[in-house]
């Protein structure tokens, strides 16, 4: 799926009546580019966005 909003808005509006959870790694940045955050916001909430993560690396 492209990083455009029509996109997003469309998934996102289907899966708020077809699922209970949904978890998203892609299309997520921070700014003007975060259209999922943006999405979210208009038919949610968000119960979690960050993670703290180390990718590639074992966390100790």
């Amino acid at each position: 799926m492209p990083d455009q909003l029509d996109a997003f808005n469309t998934l996102f509006d289907r899966a708020q009546y077809e699922v209970d959870l949904l978890v998203s790694s892609g299309g997520v940045s921070v700014g003007d580019a975060d259209l999922v955050k943006e999405v979210i916001k208009q038919i949610g909430h968000i119960d979690m966005w960050k993670v703290a993560i180390e990718p590639g690396k074992p966390s100790h």
